[in-house]
């Protein structure tokens, strides 16, 4: 399946195709201003859309506690649901369980730990090598 969502750069290298191949004329303007302006517009979309971004301080806390997740799963023998860690996990006191489950889902997503459904809850272990 392809992609064919047209995005702002598509849809600039579109119209600048358009305008050097037709009898496009305005009197206010040349095809080349254009053309010119277009393709500066072209590179900035470009630019913007390449650039590496810094994470934010929220993603970076999110990121240590996960890390703090992490290594309590690691030195837990059983597998523990996320009300469980909300108790035993200093770090996680006052969070909901939306957010420490949204705090547990990329780790489960990247394959880290282990997510097992036990007669309808959810428990999660640290991988095993």
């Amino acid at each position: 399946m392809t992609n064919n969502k047209l995005t702002n750069k598509k849809a600039l290298e579109i119209a600048i195709k358009a305008i050097e191949t037709s009898s496009f004329s305005t009197s206010d303007f040349k095809t080349d201003e254009i053309v010119e302006k277009l393709n500066k517009m072209l590179v900035q979309t470009e630019k913007k859309s390449s650039s590496e971004r810094k994470p934010t301080a929220k993603q970076e806390a999110n990121k240590k506690l996960e890390a703090i997740i992490l290594d309590y799963l690691n030195a837990q023998a059983e597998g523990k649901t996320v009300t469980d860690m909300m108790k035993e996990i200093p770090e996680l006191d006052g969070m909901s369980n939306q957010k420490v489950s949204s705090l547990v889902k990329p780790l489960k997503d990247d394959g880290i730990i282990v997510k097992e459904v036990i007669k309808g809850r959810s428990y999660f272990f640290a991988k095993k090598d």
